[in-house]
């Protein structure tokens, strides 16, 4: 297109690739004309190499910014991470492009583009709803009050159902601010779900008449991941096998005198409960540090916390063979196996959905509390 026709303007929406970054889509315009020339204005822009980058992410201080990408660039990208591309074109007013011009104008320069990242309040999506938003006057303002059917739960796991580990961390980190649901407003900081309310939305002119906002669409690249699946895959029956193994293997390893298999079971008792321990030990402190809303209190802490790493020390006299000190130090297992039990007791009156890390965490302990218990009645028995 002649840098000298009129200005036309694309919601761009990249559906998931293969890269990690790349889970939850994106969200650009396309502009061109309107004496600018051509250019895709993307403000998912970040320099990993920025001092303490994932440190500043978690704690939700991380720079991003505004650049400007040609189409051929943007397809290469596209291309090579193999992502669904579409583009919609915005039938705007001439008055909303006059003042969506001035903003990007105004974004573009030097000392505008740099802005605090958050993942919900200021992202690649948020920038451009809320510049459509203001150029348009407000046509997105009503979805402020309409509540959306989507949790913040549903929303990202479905989105990180394929990256297993990041799945686990962000299931896990969530606490029962996972269970909110969105209003549509906010809603719209994921970029298909941007690209579905734009493609719905009415405008309403100065004569009472609506037209759609927006005119024409298309595919530009088909891309072999799709869009995101409608919901998050279900992993608790394998969670719940996991921790109900190890929960069996634990509990017969104090007992057994099979050397191999307490030492077997023994080492992987200490590295279970120091994973589970750590986990929920770095969640609990970015709740006490970080700005970002959503890690904790957490009931995931019965489970996998600080006092979970005091199993680790109980594991290591197991593995040495050291059953007098096994006896003395019975006390762990059995109070957080309490404490495990108190978090079950509890559940049903909470909100938040563990029911995964109950079974994987849960169990093992309350194995093992069980366990540390009736040795402890049947020596009290003997010694009466």
């Amino acid at each position: 297109m002649d840098k000298n026709d009129p200005m036309e303007v694309y919601l761009v929406t990249t559906g998931p690739g293969h890269g990690m970054y790349t889970r939850v889509g994106h969200s650009a315009l396309w502009v061109s004309g309107g004496g600018g020339g051509e250019a895709f204005f993307n403000w998912g822009t970040y320099d990993i190499k920025q001092e303490n980058f994932l440190w500043k992410f978690f704690m939700g201080t991380a720079k991003y910014r505004l650049s400007l990408k040609s189409r051929s660039r943007n397809d290469r990208r596209v291309k090579r991470q193999d992502q669904m591309l579409k583009a919609q074109r915005l039938n705007l007013t001439p008055k909303a492009r006059a003042h969506l011009k001035q903003m990007l104008i105004e974004n573009r320069k030097p000392e505008n583009r740099t802005y605090i990242y958050h993942w919900e309040t200021q992202n690649c999506a948020t920038m451009i709803r809320d510049m459509l938003d203001e150029s348009l006057g407000g046509a997105f303002q009503h979805l402020k009050k309409e509540t959306s059917e989507y949790t913040y739960r549903h929303e990202v796991l479905r989105h990180l159902g394929g990256l297993h580990w990041t799945w686990f961390g962000w299931h896990f980190m969530a606490s029962n601010y996972g269970e909110k649901h969105y209003d549509k407003w906010s809603l719209l900081h994921i970029p298909e779900r941007l690209m579905e309310e734009t493609g719905t939305l009415q405008l309403t002119l100065p004569d009472g008449s609506t037209r759609p906002l927006v005119d024409r669409e298309c595919i530009l690249n088909e891309g072999g991941y799709g869009w995101t699946p409608d919901s998050p895959p279900s992993r608790w029956p394998i969670m719940w096998l996991i921790g109900l193994l190890l929960g069996l293997v634990f509990a017969v390893s104090v007992n057994t005198e099979t050397k191999l298999l307490r030492i077997g079971a023994g080492l992987t008792m200490g590295l279970f409960f120091l994973f589970a321990g750590a986990l929920g030990s770095i969640f609990m402190y970015f709740w006490l540090v970080s700005s970002l809303d959503g890690y904790g209190p957490n009931e995931n802490w019965f489970y996998a916390g600080p006092l979970t790493l005091l199993m680790v020390p109980y594991a290591v006299v197991l593995t040495l063979g050291k059953a007098q000190w096994v006896e003395r130090m019975a006390f762990i297992p059995m109070l957080l196996g309490g404490v495990a039990l108190l978090g079950i007791v509890l559940n049903p009156f909470t909100e938040q959905v563990n029911i995964d890390f109950i079974g994987l965490f849960g169990l093992p302990i309350l194995c093992l509390g069980a366990m540390a218990f009736q040795r402890s009645r049947t020596v009290s028995g003997v010694t009466s």
